[in-house]
């Protein structure tokens, strides 16, 4: 009888172990390092700005880790060319993030929210986002669509003390 009960005990901690596998990044997934204090970000989209403001005509979005709270915070920003330096470029508000709490990879990360969008998002391990912004530098505009990627915290990154200072990131776009 106790052999019969360990063989269910076994297979069932075998079933429940293989349910937890995650779910497999979708095709076009880049992986980057984001390190606060730094200017890397995660470019999520690069493109021809739509609307009637054509004098900038390139946009993309940029995630970054900008403040001490480990927040991810996107920002549109406008180009003059593909050449982006600080004397090309201008930066507008319009992006937004949104949290989706813990999930099991980029690929479980199937859907746009329909709330919960901030201009701030903290980052947590194995949590899923999404991130959306208008293609335009006229972001009030209710004509224009939104462009969205997702994003998925793979791992904390940590100092020699054990302190954050950044994660690792999958991301996949436009979704």
């Amino acid at each position: 009888m106790k052999s019969i009960f360990l063989c269910l005990l076994v297979s069932a901690l075998f079933v429940s172990s293989c349910d937890s596998a995650p779910v497999p990044d979708p095709g076009g997934t880049m992986t980057v390092s984001l390190v606060y204090g730094t200017d890397a970000g995660v470019s999520l989209y690069l493109g021809r700005e739509e609307g009637p403001d054509q004098s900038w005509p390139y946009v993309m979005l940029l995630v970054q880790i900008q403040d001490a709270s480990m927040n991810f915070t996107p920002t549109a920003v406008s180009a003059l060319d593909t050449a982006i330096t600080q004397y090309t470029i201008r930066k507008f508000t319009g992006a937004e993030i949104a949290s989706l709490g813990e999930v099991e990879g980029l690929g479980a990360v199937t859907e746009k929210p329909t709330s919960g969008w901030a201009t701030a998002s903290a980052v947590e391990a194995n949590c899923g986002y999404v991130v959306r912004f208008k293609h335009s530098y006229d972001v009030s505009a209710p004509d224009l669509p939104y462009y969205y990627c997702r994003m998925y915290v793979d791992q904390i990154l940590t100092n020699v003390y054990g302190g954050m200072i950044g994660a690792k990131v999958k991301y996949q776009g436009p979704f």
